[in-house]
């Protein structure tokens, strides 16, 4: 590792680094010490040693497909602190500075685990970019956590970390870092970022199919793991409804209790308007783990510090009866993206993962509106009611294949087991009142009486509605809404969430009133709302059929991007993409226009996609019985002895292998839990995919 003092490395960072506004986690005001006093290049930099980091990021994103967490960032172990590391100089006004700054080359962004943490009442700490458009801190005593502490993310390609200490003190205490870990996949950062990009088919949680969810998204977290990894989780309430800062998130986010502690907790990491740009974050680090069981996938954690205000928190309610919801949604950050939602209208199945608990798992099968993916690991599955019924393991679902999730269920975490550090009953039951169910709270509701909302975008389309969402405080009892000029309802009495719509835009003048029976209080807020009517999206397309070659005209209007799933599994951004299906068939093709917070869906009729077979291509790959007992047959045109059957669980572990050694091979998986399992039959021809349930 070299230490370097360099005026090229500063230079570099301010052409690369980029705005990026953002509210740090829980921190103590105050500001680093001004550049007149301590200038930028005479900071002592130390470079991380340079690291092709292509081939990591490929594989990140490969092995997210089943078990969805991700990994997006290479860790550096380190030993710095501020007796090896860096530089002290007195201040002018008799203060004493430690600064070190920090450069690996190409991050994205960099974030800091310190191991230790324990600073004397007097002592702060500021970590910034060179820019310092972006600053976290002060932190202090306050922050100490025996066994260290975690930093959300800074963009770019270096950070400085500065420890102040008055004139006075002769011990500050004591930190030190243990490891720099540079993002590869721009999750964080602005340079190309994916932030915006997850799947094409993903819907921001600010559209128009989050409206009836906007309460529930406050709930939903972003959760950096020891600095390298991302899941989602979900704040959760309890029976005791006291705003105790549960969170529930997946086993395989966070195992144990040193992961616990070196997570970031990030909240209201959202796009802020329908297919926009990322909102501010705020977020909590460390939290301390309550209950976990591998065999549920489930991992209860208990936040560091309650949630501010500010963070507009929210808990989710549960429902614990074992049986499947009407229809279900999924709040999450795939890729680490912006917030998301998608839909399914079917009821999930119970299901037996490999590798878990018998029958602990809800099947979704086809999701209907937008997807998962890497990242999302750990979100919540709700019912129709908003409330928690399952957290995401994994799966195959993905943009153009949105199919194959599976969520481990609420039921059987509740009390399958009995120790508390395996159940989430003895910590969301704490009174054991027997509840089976449990809506959702908002923990700053019982304080002094106030009148409090939001508009979950202030930049629709036309036809769309403006959402807004009641945040009072006290023991409310009654409501009283004006929505302004041009509303429609102009009034409203109930807490809502409110679906307005408005004749005309420009600055709206909207006042919430709201009462306890024995008084009242108000707000006024404005607003410039804009309403899009004028180039709005379109969707159209044509297409020419040769043989198993289809070319398709995309004749949309006012179109800034296109998005097509092709009914295979395959799907193309491109404006006129040239499609060759590989087999014979009917395939529904959908066109996805966007402009703006605009877009527009088309699903045209079946294409007649054909070509004469070879004689060798007329078997299919078959498989049957399907559902089967444990014993079945695989039919297949694979030439004998030239391939291999093999046969995975669904989070990846392979549970079967053999030779193909007849067109007709009867397998036998009777050795294996029920539950859905991938056939993968490979050879020199190439791969082919198939599936098999396996009952009890």
């Amino acid at each position: 590792m070299n230490r370097i003092r360099s005026n090229r490395i500063i230079v570099a960072v301010f052409i690369l680094l980029q705005s990026f506004a953002v509210k740090g986690q829980i921190s103590f005001g105050g500001k680093p010490v001004d550049y007149s006093a301590y200038p930028l290049e005479e900071t002592r930099f130390t470079q991380m040693p340079e690291t092709d980091m292509s081939v990591k990021a490929k594989s990140a994103r490969e092995s997210s497909v089943r078990l969805k967490i991700l990994e997006f960032a290479h860790a550096f172990p380190v030993q710095f602190n501020p007796y090896n590391s860096g530089e002290w100089r007195m201040l002018p006004d008799g203060r004493k500075v430690w600064r070190l700054g920090v450069y690996s080359k190409d991050a994205y962004s960099l974030n800091l685990l310190f191991d230790k943490f324990l600073l004397n009442p007097g002592a702060s700490m500021f970590i910034y970019t060179p820019d310092r458009k972006k600053i976290i801190g002060s932190f202090n005593h306050n922050n100490n956590h025996e066994q260290g502490l975690a930093f959300e993310p800074l963009p770019g390609e270096a950070v400085i970390i500065e420890l102040i200490v008055p004139e006075i003190m002769e011990d500050f205490g004591e930190i030190g870092i243990a490891s720099v870990n540079h993002d590869y996949l721009g999750v964080f950062g602005e340079k190309t970022s994916m932030n915006g990009n997850s799947g094409r088919c993903n819907v921001d949680i600010n559209c128009p199919e989050g409206n009836n969810h906007q309460m529930d998204k406050n709930s939903i977290v972003k959760l950096l793991i020891e600095g390298s990894f991302l899941c989602t989780g979900a704040l959760i309430n309890n029976t005791s409804q006291d705003g105790k800062p549960y969170v529930l998130t997946a086993h395989h986010c966070i195992e144990n209790h040193t992961m616990a502690a070196k997570t970031v907790f990030l909240f209201g990491y959202e796009a802020t308007t329908c297919n926009g740009t990322g909102s501010s974050t705020k977020s909590i680090s460390n939290s301390t783990l309550r209950a976990t069981k591998k065999s549920l996938d489930m991992t209860l954690v208990e936040l560091s510090s309650i949630p501010d205000i500010s963070y507009r928190p929210y808990y989710l309610g549960w429902n614990r009866v074992n049986s499947p919801a009407t229809s279900t949604v999924g709040i999450h950050h795939p890729n680490g993206d912006w917030k998301k939602i998608c839909k399914a209208t079917e009821s999930p199945v119970s299901v037996t993962v490999q590798d878990y608990s018998s029958q602990a798992h809800w099947w979704i099968r086809r999701w209907d509106i937008g997807t998962t993916e890497g990242g999302s690991s750990g979100s919540p599955l709700l019912d129709s009611n908003s409330r928690i019924v399952g957290l995401l393991t994994g799966g195959f679902a993905q943009c153009g294949d949105p199919v194959d999730d599976y969520y481990a269920k609420f039921s059987s975490a509740w009390d399958l087991f009995t120790p508390a550090s395996e159940q989430l009953k003895a910590w969301l039951d704490p009174g054991n009142t027997g509840v089976t169910t449990l809506n959702g709270f908002n923990p700053y509701q019982n304080q002094v009486l106030a009148a409090d909302f939001e508009i979950h975008t202030t930049n629709v389309c036309q036809g769309e509605a403006f959402v807004f969402t009641d945040f009072s405080r006290g023991n409310v009892t009654s409501y009283s809404w004006n929505f302004g000029a041009g509303a429609s309802p102009a009034n409203a009495t109930g807490k809502g969430p409110h679906l307005v719509q408005y004749s005309n835009i420009g600055t709206k003048t909207i006042t919430l009133e709201v009462g306890d029976g024995k008084s009242t209080k108000s707000l006024q807020r404005n607003f410039t709302l804009d309403i899009k009517t004028t180039n709005l999206p379109v969707a159209d397309f044509t297409e020419e059929i040769n043989l198993r070659q289809v070319t398709f005209k995309n004749n949309s209007q006012n179109s800034l991007s296109n998005y097509w799933d092709f009914g295979d599994g395959t799907t193309s951004i491109l404006t006129n993409p040239v499609k060759n299906y590989n087999s014979n068939g009917d395939f529904p093709v959908t066109l996805w226009v966007r402009n703006g917070p605009c877009s527009d869906i088309l699903t045209r009729t079946i294409l007649k996609v054909s070509v004469p077979l070879q004689e060798s291509e007329k078997k299919e790959f078959r498989i049957y019985p399907n559902p089967s007992s444990g014993d079945f047959t695989i039919e297949n045109d694979l030439p004998v002895n030239e391939g291999y059957i093999e046969i995975f669980s669904v989070n990846g572990s392979l549970v079967h292998s053999e030779k193909i050694t007849h067109t007709a091979q009867r397998i036998s998986l009777n050795h294996v839990p029920a539950g859905v399992y991938l056939v993968r039959m490979r050879s020199g021809k190439g791969i082919k995919t198939g599936k098999i349930i396996i009952t009890p």
